[in-house]
């Protein structure tokens, strides 16, 4: 019996050639439901190329405002980037952006990516950006547009989205704030964001797979081991097993228009 309903998404696809291996694992071998591509990262179309036909469907976009340089001039969206052209590093690097090169920039990601011959289900953002309170009539702009659901990161942004006209599930909980990492700690956490949500409410786990000795990515980011914990778990008999025996079926974001 189906008693309640989770995304399980991946953030990242596209970011280093192990990231992207780790993420078609999680969804052939796993529990994984969807994923979000970067398409500002060197390689970015490459090694979407090698792995779309096995994710069709369950491809986003991971909207960038942090790492990589942007796809428009740096010219023409100042406020976006640094001397060098490029985007920050990390989100306590933007500053005060200007809405309209928000959306503007974010346009120009997503046909990027519909370019590339990938028509994308989602969207969210990395080091979710979106979130930003100033950022959430932005990303709502683009998502209507666009006519896709996106990520809320809590229940209060799940609510103001919902107010702006996109679909998206009522709350976000992310394995890279559950510690230990063992399947009864994350379905505990799980359970908890179900019930809070209400009856016939869709929770969002999002997460970061890796492969260890991921030279590329320790580079780039801080976040490198805890990525090979998360991708073991979501291949575990274990976690497939709990999910089933609690009731909780696995969706794609395609379930929020139901």
């Amino acid at each position: 019996m189906i008693r309640a309903r989770v995304i399980i998404n991946a953030d990242d696809l596209a970011l280093t050639d192990m990231v992207t291996e780790a993420t078609l694992e999680t969804a052939t071998r796993g529990v994984l439901s969807s994923t979000t591509a970067m398409v500002c990262v060197p390689g970015a179309e490459a090694r979407l190329c090698r792995v779309a036909d096995r994710l069709a469907g369950r491809i986003g976009c991971h909207l960038q405002l942090t790492g990589g340089r942007p796809l428009l001039d740096p010219r023409d969206i100042p406020s976006l980037v640094g001397l060098d052209g490029r985007f920050p590093d990390h989100r306590s690097g933007l500053g005060a952006c200007h809405p309209d090169e928000v959306v503007r920039e974010w346009d120009a990601q997503i046909a990027r990516l519909r370019g590339w011959g990938i028509e994308p289900t989602h969207l969210d953002s990395h080091h979710h950006v979106h979130c930003r309170r100033e950022l959430i009539p932005a990303f709502a702009e683009v998502a209507s547009r666009h006519g896709l659901p996106g990520r809320a990161c809590g229940t209060g942004e799940a609510r103001r989205l919902r107010e702006l006209g996109v679909k998206t599930p009522s709350d976000l909980l992310m394995l890279s704030g559950v510690r230990p990492l063992t399947t009864a700690l994350v379905m505990g956490r799980l359970r908890l964001a179900l019930r809070m949500a209400g009856p016939g409410s869709i929770v969002e786990l999002g997460c970061h797979p890796g492969y260890p000795q991921d030279a590329a990515l320790a580079a780039i980011s801080g976040y490198v081991d805890a990525r090979v914990e998360e991708t073991q778990l979501l291949c575990s008999a274990d976690l497939r097993e709990a999910l089933e025996t609690e009731g909780i079926e696995v969706v794609g974001f395609a379930a929020l228009g139901i």
